[in-house]
Order: C-alpha cells, then sequence, then structure tokens
C-alpha cells in the first residue's frame, strides 16, 4: 500500500480525521499505523482496516478516558513509540520500584490508573517487550555521557552465588574532592565457570571500551576488590595498561576475615551459638517465649554467613545474657539442640571461649561504620590504628583469641598494600601537587555497594525464578540507576 495523497487522504475520511496524517514510514503493500488514542499500533493494507480498529472495545475505551475533540491516528513505527512519555516513565518508574510489570494486569490496578490518568495503559507484555527496552538504552545512554565526564573513576568488582549460578557485577564511581558519590551499576552477568584471573582482566577491559575509557587510561584511579587470588593478580596485569590505578582490598572484607579467624579458633563457641541459632531458627512460639522469659530479653542476632560480623555479635549476645539464655534453654524439652548447646555451655573452656570472645566486641562496632557508604580509606587507617591498638593490649593481658585475631589482621594488611599507598597520596606523602591529593581524599575503603547491589539481586531473582538472563542484566540496570 503506497503512501500515496489520496490513500492518506482516505485513510483519514474513514476514520474520521480532519487533519493530515504524519507519514513516519510505509511499505509497499501495508502502512504502519500508531493510534495515539488507546497507545496501539497496527498494520494497514486497505482503509477498512482503519475503521475496524476505530470499533474496538479498547479504542472506544481510550475515547471515554481521554475524551477526545478529534480521534487522531498516526502512522508510527514502532522505534517512535519511545514517542509517547507516559508509557517510557510508567515503565521507568515501575522498574525502578521494583515491581513486576505483571502486576499492571491486575484489573483494579490498572482501572485505577486509567481513571485517575485519562487514558488506556499498553500491555505488560508491550511495556516489557518495548518500553523496558528503551528505559534500559535510556539509562545506559545517559550513564556513558555521565562516566565520559568524569575526571578520574574508580570500578568495584565482586561475585555472589545464588542456587548454584555465579553473577558478577561491576559498578563504577567518580574519585571527587567534594565527597563520596553513590556508584553506577555498569554490568552484571551470570557465568557458569567461576572465577579467575583472565575471565575478570576481559570483562573490565571490554567494559571500559564499551563506555570508552581505555583511551583515558590515568583516570583509571582505583580498582576495588575482594583479596581472592585471581583478582589480585588480576589487578597486577591491569597496572600495565593503567599505570595510575591502585588495587585495594575491600575494608570490611578484611574485618570478615579476621572474624572468620576468631570463629575457627573457638570451635565450643561457635557450636553454641549453632546450637542456640538452631532453637530459635524455625519456631516463633520459642522466639516470643524468650522475650517474655525475662522483663528486658531482647532478639537473638542470628548469624549469618553473607553479613559481616554477625557471628560475632551472637557471640556477645550469649555472652551477656548466659545465666538468663542457660534457664531458658533447660525449660526446653523437645529440642536436641536446646540440650547440645547446654551441654557446651556447662564446660570451662567454652565460658573461657566466651569471655575472650565477647572482649572483642569494639569489632562489632567498627564494621558496622565501615559499611556506610562515606566511609574512606582515610577513615580506614585510624581505624586500623585503633583496632592494632586495642588488639596488642588485649594479647598482653594473655587474650589468645586477641593474639590469633592481631596476627590474621596485619598478615591481612600486609598483603593490602593499596590502602597505604591510598592513604600516602591523600595525605600528600608520596605527591606533591594538591590536585592530586585531593582525587584521594575520599576514596571508598570498601566494595560494600555491590553487596547491597546484590541483596536486591536476590530478592528480585527469588520473586522471578523463571526470568530469563538477559532481562535480569537490563532491568536491574534500570532498577539501581534510578538516580541518574
Amino acid at each position: 500500500m503506497p503512501a500515496n495523497t489520496s490513500q492518506i487522504a482516505s485513510l483519514r475520511r474513514s476514520v474520521g480525521l480532519e487533519k493530515d496524517l504524519e507519514i513516519l514510514e510505509s511499505h509497499a503493500f501495508h502502512l504502519d499505523v500508531f493510534c495515539s488514542v488507546c497507545c496501539s499500533g497496527f498494520k494497514v493494507s486497505k482503509t477498512s482496516h482503519a475503521s475496524e480498529h476505530v470499533k474496538t472495545a479498547k479504542h472506544e475505551k481510550g475515547i471515554e478516558l481521554s475524551k477526545p475533540k478529534q480521534q487522531q491516528l498516526r502512522l508510527h513505527p514502532k522505534k517512535k513509540l519511545k514517542e509517547d512519555s507516559f508509557n517510557f516513565d510508567l515503565a521507568d518508574a515501575w522498574i525502578s520500584a521494583g515491581l513486576p510489570l505483571k502486576s499492571l494486569s491486575d484489573e483494579k490496578l490498572r482501572s485505577f490508573l486509567e481513571t485517575n490518568f485519562s487514558r488506556v495503559l499498553p500491555s505488560p507484555s508491550t511495556l516489557a517487550t518495548t518500553y523496558s527496552d528503551w528505559a534500559y538504552q535510556s539509562k545506559y545512554d545517559n550513564l556513558k555521557e555521565k562516566v565520559s565526564s568524569f575526571d578520574n573513576y574508580y570500578i568495584s568488582f565482586d561475585e555472589t552465588e545464588f542456587r548454584g549460578e555465579k553473577y558478577y557485577s561491576f559498578l563504577i564511581g567518580e574519585l571527587s574532592a567534594s565527597g563520596v558519590n553513590r556508584p553506577y551499576l555498569i554490568e552484571t552477568t551470570r557465568e557458569l565457570e567461576s572465577p579467575n584471573t583472565e575471565m575478570v582482566q576481559q570483562k573490565l577491559m571490554k567494559i571500559l571500551s564499551n563506555f570508552q575509557l581505555v583511551s583515558d587510561f590515568d583516570k583509571f584511579r582505583l580498582f576495588m576488590t575482594d583479596a581472592a587470588s585471581y583478582n589480585i593478580l588480576a589487578a597486577k596485569n591491569l597496572k600495565s595498561f593503567f599505570p595510575k590505578m591502585i588495587h585495594v582490598t575491600c575494608y570490611t572484607h578484611l574485618l570478615s576475615r579476621v572474624c572468620n579467624e576468631i570463629a575457627e579458633k573457638n570451635e565450643a563457641a561457635n557450636e553454641v551459638v549453632k546450637f542456640v541459632k538452631k532453637v530459635f531458627e524455625k519456631c516463633a512460639r520459642r522466639r516470643e517465649e524468650w522475650l517474655e522469659f525475662k522483663v528486658g530479653n531482647t532478639p537473638f542476632p542470628s548469624p549469618v554467613k553473607t553479613r559481616f560480623g554477625t557471628w560475632l555479635k551472637s557471640v556477645v549476645f550469649v555472652s551477656r545474657n548466659w545465666i538468663t539464655l542457660k534457664s531458658y534453654l533447660e525449660t526446653i524439652k523437645d529440642s536436641n539442640a536446646a540440650k547440645n548447646a547446654l551441654r557446651f555451655m556447662k564446660s570451662q573452656n567454652t565460658l573461657n571461649e566466651f569471655a575472650e570472645v565477647a572482649s572483642l566486641e569494639f569489632l562489632v562496632n567498627l564494621i558496622s561504620v565501615s559499611e556506610a557508604r562515606d566511609f574512606t580509606i582515610v577513615k580506614a587507617v585510624k581505624q586500623i590504628e585503633t583496632i592494632v591498638e586495642k588488639l596488642v593490649d588485649l594479647k598482653e593481658t594473655g587474650n589468645k583469641t586477641a593474639d590469633a585475631a592481631l596476627t590474621k589482621f596485619t598478615k591481612i594488611l600486609d598483603k593490602n598494600r593499596g590502602i597505604t599507598d591510598v592513604k600516602l597520596n591523600a595525605t600528600g606523602e608520596n605527591i606533591e601537587e594538591p590536585s592530586e591529593m585531593a582525587i584521594y581524599a575520599f576514596a571508598p575503603a570498601t566494595s560494600i555497594d555491590v553487596e547491597r547491589f546484590f541483596s536486591v539481586l536476590k530478592a528480585f531473582l527469588e520473586d522471578r525464578p523463571c526470568i530469563l538472563e538477559k532481562t535480569v542484566d537490563k532491568l536491574m540496570f534500570v532498577r539501581y540507576n534510578q538516580h541518574i
């Protein structure tokens, strides 16, 4: 159907339009038409097709809601649908809020939105296949422009596992003299293979190439990872491409590894915490009984392996409530976990372990402080001095746990020379230019933002177990980068 003047005029008359149609795209045997009244596109190979569309229930509902003076029918290829900013903004807002697009199929919610916005909403499938892609591309283009304006930047990388699958994520943030800025997600992918040096290098170089950052090699100042050997080697290899880059292993991970060392050295305390966790974990009745057992009782802080410092916090809790907790466990007759916990608690060795570990309670507070986004390497260096001083004092009292913690702490620090290098740059001991010093003044000390992203990602995957990998990547990109 060639788009000549007589055919366009005929098409206008078939739906009662008085204005000329805007010809955006035509084909040999049909026209691509978009109806702005009901936000739907269709093909027209003869004028009767337009008349049939005007009689559809969806079009009539659109007329009733919008009550336009004239029906508006425009030639509109699919790629031009993004001109409808409402649908684009709707998809963007829905995804950013973490809401599934399929929720828009709910009759009551849909009716509420259509009535109050006086328009027919596109179907959830249209939003998912069309507008969500545009929301992703828009965010990607905006981020590309944003990143190109960075004078200096850092990249954080980490990996996690969920239901046997491995996920890798990279975040990028600006190093600014004005403070610590929230980073942006530049990529998250799902992989079958375990991480290795070559994979980390290739993925990072590909990302920098896509964002046209490889040529500006002096801008890449900080690479933040955990202390895995493949990350350390990858950073060492990347140094040849980015000579000003400093590799820093996450400070919060460092403290967490010290806590893991403490748990390994105190097996009896570890067993008590494990059994007490079993007593409360899957029994709401016991949790309520514990709170009512004595005035002032607080809930047991159940340790979680992936949450930094929670094991140490649990030990401190048991130590503070030792007598009350023993009395409560003795009232439970139907739990092997309670019996096993009591068996360990009767030992003098267990009591001694809890006393030593509880003296390291200050680490719990320091871990909490280090998880803040504005926790910089300069602050971390000051905290390191405090930790070493306290551990040395406890070691001198004969505290074997403090001795083991100090040994582990100093051993990890010796491998994390990046923290010292950044600190020396920020204080001017390595460099003399004030502008260079300012770059490192607010360098982040942790990759905790990646961990926060993983928490969001896992919650998302928990609700949508069958979602496609490429869809996950796009939706999480839009959601995490909503502040662009």
